[in-house]
């Protein structure tokens, strides 16, 4: 079965709000061995979050540094953080969240479609729950290749397409499942490796299944 968000999810989570200073949010990085805080109201709802690379503008920016005659929005957004003192100030928003019932699979790509590292997870009022990163998102893939396979077989191929055991060979190895057999339709076909595809621990996907009735045919001579 596909774990969710709320299943490796870290909580508590180590917040700060917006009126934590420069120093303590530093603090509090190095404390809880963490790159990045949320930001809550005192409602715990999430307003934004700063991260080490937020707090490291602080270095890259100096006061003194002279301002460039052409200067770009995202450098003089830059250099207004790098000025600020309170976790208001540094913290990114808006927020790339997710909802604790959201797939793992779903969370990866919102992580790789935003190109972060952290998403905070919400509730339905927007107050903060949880977090996840990308390394609580790879500790998937070191699912066993035994219960990959267990779960195809049983929860797959005889529970949802009720398939007999010698139709779909199935072959696991490092994460990588290869199907090879007959189904009866082209429809069946593509849908068990949508599935398996989705599953957790699932790196990749051979397939080499046929099938003896091409469906979709049937479907667009309607």
């Amino acid at each position: 079965m596909n774990r969710m968000v709320s299943d490796v999810m870290v909580t508590p989570v180590v917040s700060v709000q917006p009126a934590t200073s420069f120093k303590q949010t530093v603090q509090l990085l190095q404390e809880h061995r963490v790159s990045a805080l949320p930001v809550v109201d005192r409602d715990g709802r999430l307003l934004g979050i700063v991260s080490e690379t937020d707090l490291a503008l602080k270095e890259e920016h100096q006061p003194s540094d002279p301002i460039p005659f052409f200067e770009g929005g995202r450098h003089r957004a830059q250099r207004a953080k790098a000025r600020g003192t309170t976790a208001a100030d540094f913290m990114s928003t808006p927020v790339a969240t997710v909802a604790p019932g959201a797939s793992l699979n779903a969370a990866a790509r919102l992580l790789h479609q935003r190109g972060v590292r952290h998403l905070p997870v919400v509730d339905h009022d927007g107050r903060l729950i949880g977090i996840i990163t990308r390394r609580d998102l790879l500790g998937v893939f070191l699912r066993r290749d035994g219960d990959i396979h267990h779960e195809i077989t049983a929860g797959v191929l005889r529970a949802t397409f009720n398939l007999p055991g010698d139709a779909v060979q199935v072959e696991v190895r490092d994460g990588v499942v290869t199907l090879t057999g007959l189904v009866p339709w082209r429809s069946s076909a593509r849908e068990i490796v949508d599935r398996v595809s989705g599953m957790d621990g699932v790196v990749d996907i051979v397939d080499r299944l046929s099938w003896s009735h091409d469906d979709s045919i049937m479907r667009r001579s309607r």
